[in-house]
């Protein structure tokens, strides 16, 4: 993750730059770990993310940041983003140690495991719907609330299916 053309931060950047929906697809076979650079992956728009499977891609925050912010920071109308397919690791930020999002949020067939945080040690869910489908949180540490998930909220908006939430702390 350095930020040159083809690496998935640059993708993501030049597919924020688009409006509509945009599509990012792993090349197949692609297998291994992708190391955050300290700073977490930004999404702005809406989009579909799709790893060629959660044994196959891991992405690192490398104890130094979060993995994903899901933001267009204009709090009007939800962008619609689907992650799936991808292991999101050793992510560290205040809130949301793997995903902090305050849009509508799927997240797919993926792992999100061994990350920290103030709140949400796994994901924090602020405002915007939630879905987990298929997904497994666990291993995440909190300071404060939520250790594998914090859903904001989201007495109406949180939907987990056919999903695993276990052996995450707080305190």
């Amino acid at each position: 993750d350095n930020s040159s053309v083809g690496c998935l931060r640059s993708k993501l950047a030049l597919a924020d730059s688009n409006p509509g929906l945009d599509t990012i697809v792993f090349k197949a076979g692609l297998e291994g770990t992708i190391l955050l650079n300290g700073t977490a992956l930004t999404i702005a728009s809406s989009m579909v993310l799709t790893g060629p499977g959660a044994s196959k891609i891991t992405l690192d925050g490398g104890g130094a940041s979060g993995i994903f912010l899901v933001s267009d920071n204009d709090g009007a109308a939800l962008k619609s983003v689907t992650i799936k397919g991808l292991t999101l690791f050793n992510g560290s930020r205040p809130s949301g140690g793997a995903i902090e999002s305050s849009e509508n949020l799927t997240v797919a067939n993926s792992v999100i495991t061994g990350n920290k945080a103030t709140f949400g040690g796994g994901v924090y869910q602020n405002d915007g719907p939630l879905t987990l489908r298929k997904t497994t949180l666990s291993g995440n540490i909190v300071t404060q609330d939520g250790g594998g998930l914090f859903a904001r909220d989201l007495a109406d908006k949180l939907v987990i299916d056919q999903s695993t939430i276990n052996n995450n702390f707080a305190g």
